[in-house]
């Protein structure tokens, strides 16, 4: 999503950019040096799929504050080049800051934990979706998603050898969203096979309201695409943006199935939004469940999450959502 159509507060700071690119270069042979042993774990790497606005981050909060496992915090995310340095100096300025001179340790406010501004989180502990990451380590396609026909197999062995190096350091389980691999579960399933996929759905109502109100944030326009493309640019490229939001969700639901349809059905959660929601500590039980090296941590918080009921899009846009969704069932 080129900066120059995001709204203000979505915009990239180039001098953030600059040093990034510059510590990238400098410090990235040093992380190849660091993770060449890591090439087993014993824990599994926990990936979260969805459709954008389905409640991803909610559920990427919620398992991260309540397993015992390592993630992409957002300071560990300013080392995306190498993100097992990064993971180093996380644990050095928190963990092992017994006398509270650096971050202290990692405790953080519960409330703070959970906010997000279309899956942007604030506090360095807070989980970050480290597309980053991805994008240095794998092609990106025409839909945002990896072009699996062009995957350098040496970069990918690079991105596993940093996470296991991560779950190795942290004594735990990664855990991170996979949207970005939609197209291409199967390919991560092979890389690491203790992974385990969790699949959130959401009303397709609901989720496709919300993909819209994204747009209006984040572009100040419902004409731009918001996220990941789950087919072909020129699919919807005639669609009103009512009709694209709707199909959107219908079809990003449907690649992310016929994805998990070619793995393994056994390390895989799916799971509604509504019902997390009311119960969410269901998704810890289904998780220690799949694989018993995932430790849950005592007494998870909070207990549910209160489900708030957007407000009206302005215009018709809400008539317009559900006359397509009802044309769609007809």
């Amino acid at each position: 999503m080129k900066n120059k159509h995001r709204t203000d507060r979505f915009k990239k700071n180039q001098k953030v950019e600059n040093i990034l690119q510059l510590l990238d270069k400098n410090l990235r042979s040093v992380e190849k040096k660091l993770i060449r042993e890591y090439t087993t774990s014993d824990y599994p790497t926990i990936f979260i799929f969805g459709c954008a606005r389905s409640g991803t981050t909610l559920l990427h909060q919620y398992v991260s504050q309540n397993l015992k496992c390592i993630y992409p915090t957002n300071f560990i995310s300013r080392f995306y080049y190498a993100p097992y340095l990064g993971g180093l100096y996380y644990k050095l300025f928190t963990d092992l800051d017994d006398r509270g001179e650096l971050l202290g340790g990692p405790e953080r406010d519960v409330d703070d934990f959970f906010s997000s501004d279309l899956g942007k989180t604030e506090g360095i502990h807070s989980p970050n979706e480290f597309w980053y990451f991805w994008r240095k380590h794998f092609p990106i396609n025409n839909q945002r998603t990896i072009d699996r026909q062009k995957i350098d197999s040496q970069k990918a062995i690079f991105f596993r050898n940093s996470i296991f190096a991560l779950q190795n350091l942290y004594d735990g389980p990664f855990i991170m969203k996979g949207m970005i691999a939609n197209n291409c579960i199967d390919m991560l399933s092979e890389l690491f096979p203790k992974a385990v996929f969790l699949f959130i759905r959401r009303d397709l109502f609901a989720n496709a309201k919300s993909l819209y109100k994204a747009r209006l944030d984040y572009f100040d326009t419902p004409k731009q695409w918001y996220s990941f493309y789950p087919k072909e640019k020129e699919v919807y490229q005639d669609l009103s943006p009512e009709e694209q939001v709707v199909r959107q969700v219908l079809d990003t639901n449907d690649q992310i199935l016929q994805s998990l349809n070619m793995c393994n059905n056994k390390r895989t959660i799916k799971l509604d939004y509504e019902p997390f929601c009311k119960a969410p500590k269901t998704v810890l039980e289904l998780l220690k469940n799949t694989d018993e090296s995932i430790q849950v941590n005592a007494d998870p918080v909070p207990s549910k999450f209160t489900i708030r009921e957007k407000k009206g899009l302005e215009g018709q846009a809400d008539t317009a959502i559900k006359s397509v969704i009802k044309n769609l069932e007809t």
